[in-house]
């Protein structure tokens, strides 16, 4: 996902991905005035770090889809010790 596409979802995607673009970059290896170059972003990867850390304790652990599989399994198993009718005549 590009850092385009993620910042149209949310902020905490659009955190993640500019996390993975910036750590690209330092990776790539410094050009120009190498030294500041890669203290710059160094810096902006350790800041948006932080805010990716203080946005996930706020956001419920698991996925909308991990709640609703627990829901549908809490469901399911309390359905398997109900009697269920199937008919109007109730068998």
């Amino acid at each position: 996902m590009s850092v385009l596409d993620a910042v149209r979802q949310t902020r905490l995607d659009g955190l993640r991905a500019l996390r993975d673009a910036l750590a690209s970059e330092i990776d790539a290896g410094p050009f120009g005035d190498a030294a500041s170059q890669t203290a710059s972003l160094a810096r902006q990867l350790r800041d948006v770090l932080k805010d990716i850390a203080d946005l996930e304790k706020l956001v419920p652990s698991g996925s909308v889809v991990d709640d609703l599989a627990a829901k549908r399994t809490t469901r399911r198993a309390a359905a398997k010790g109900a009697v269920v009718s199937t008919g109007s005549d109730g068998k």
